[in-house]
């Protein structure tokens, strides 16, 4: 998969693509890659390989929820490694990246179309969601046929993919589902476990302390979940996310501020199981670490002592080795 950067400026165009060649593209923000957004790309890879052409993604960095509201709170489903580690899975030839700025915000849809899609992209043909808009103050759409047919462009809409109970699969219900703990959901909208990824980070090693080792992480853009424990899995991976470097470790994760030990920062603390089985006591700080939340164990809380809190946590580790024995 190529990444090709698209970034506008005072009307013009900058792109790192480096021929000519027509493709057929999705274009959509694709946060989380959900059982939609994949339904959506497989229909476009078929155009794709019926006219003989590349296939290709559009999407936007920053995301537009994120260049509007400027919002201090986390909401994404994936970080940028992540998503570009699954669209590397669909056989995807070039992934065109369009910075989200004023210049692009104020683009008419059919300047939009003109210079991005015809004149630096050359669109053969192009799908959407049904719901996607595009331009200033979106107001394009692609019920509007004439002005792509203008520039020689096909444009195709894709049903919005619904789930058995018959609910639309987006991105926002799974980010409400994660709020609401509701994991079982999660992955059947995502067709996979929810997983949060990031560089291990050398902490205060409070849980060394305490006999648990834990591989800290930063969630930088990610979605918070609540506060609590859960029982997860992980794997290590290589530096760049494209791919793991180890099989599934059962784990348990902590994420909170951890109030008994007088936390103030928010950490997600994960402690892998065996460790010494997989590791043989090297150390894992500076890896990239993938963590796959399966399912909600408990609140978080502050207990009396420190003791009670170890108590706590190795009733906790219990019941995890349990929960991974009986998956």
């Amino acid at each position: 998969m190529k990444l090709i950067d698209i970034n506008i400026s005072n009307d013009k165009v900058y792109s790192t693509k480096d021929n000519n060649s027509k493709v057929v593209v999705a274009i959509g923000n694709f946060d989380g890659l959900h059982k939609g957004h994949q339904k959506l790309l497989q229909v476009t890879k078929n155009e794709a390989v019926s006219r003989k052409l590349p296939f290709g993604i559009i999407t936007f960095d920053p995301h537009p929820r994120d260049f509007f509201l400027k919002s201090k709170s986390n909401f994404l489903l994936t970080d940028s490694l992540e998503k570009k580690r699954l669209f590397d899975d669909l056989g995807i030839d070039y992934f065109f990246k369009i910075k989200f700025n004023d210049d692009l915000r104020m683009l008419s849809p059919e300047n939009f179309i003109k210079l991005i899609l015809k004149n630096t992209i050359n669109v053969d043909s192009i799908y959407a969601g049904e719901n996607f808009r595009f331009g200033k103050n979106r107001e394009g759409s692609f019920e509007n046929k004439v002005l792509f047919q203008k520039y020689e462009i096909e444009a195709k809409t894709c049903t919005l993919h619904r789930n058995e109970s018959d609910k639309i699969v987006s991105s926002e219900v799974i980010r409400e589902s994660i709020l609401s703990l509701d994991f079982k959901y999660v992955k059947s909208c995502l067709g996979r476990n929810w997983a949060l990824t990031g560089i291990v980070q050398k902490g205060d090693q409070n849980g060394r302390k305490l006999g648990f080792a834990t591989a800290n992480i930063q969630l930088l853009k990610t979605l918070e979940p609540k506060f609590g424990v859960y029982f997860t899995r992980s794997r290590i991976m290589n530096q760049n996310g494209s791919d793991f470097t180890s099989t599934h470790m059962p784990s348990i994760t902590n994420f909170g501020i951890r109030p008994t030990l007088d936390g103030q920062k928010k950490l997600f603390e994960t402690h892998i199981l065996n460790y010494e089985e997989y590791f043989k006591n090297n150390e894992i700080y500076d890896q990239r670490i993938q963590v796959e939340v399966l399912d909600f164990l408990r609140d978080e809380k502050k207990f009396n002592s420190f003791e009670e809190l170890k108590d706590q946590i190795l009733k906790d580790v219990e019941k995890a080795k349990l929960f991974h024995e009986n998956k």
